[in-house]
């Protein structure tokens, strides 16, 4: 299981940097054993990597809500093994939908 919802942030680097458009994907961590992470570490590294940006780096609460509506749960999956066993999850324990009515 992720250590922290910025986990999620940090694996999907294409929608950091439409949010970030400064992003130093140098500062960030690698995804291989990114759930293993501590959450400060997580953290740490998404605040430098962000650091350059005009309006200020990236601070929890103000900028992580909007961001997690930005990631692309695809990447995830491809890239986070706990992720797509929580989507796995997830899925299989839905209902299906109610059919609609005509």
């Amino acid at each position: 299981m992720a250590t922290c919802m910025e986990t999620w942030l940090i694996a999907d680097h294409s929608a950091l940097r439409d949010y970030f458009p400064d992003l130093n994907p140098d500062r960030l961590l690698p995804v291989q054993g990114l759930e293993g992470r501590r959450k400060e570490e997580v953290i740490q590294a998404l605040k430098h990597a962000t650091a350059s940006f005009r309006k200020g780096g990236y601070q929890k609460g103000r900028n992580s809500f909007v961001l997690l509506g930005l990631v692309d749960p695809s990447q995830l999956e491809r890239r986070l093994p706990h992720f797509r066993r929580f989507m796995e999850t997830l899925t299989a324990r839905l209902e299906p939908p109610f059919p609609r009515r005509s």
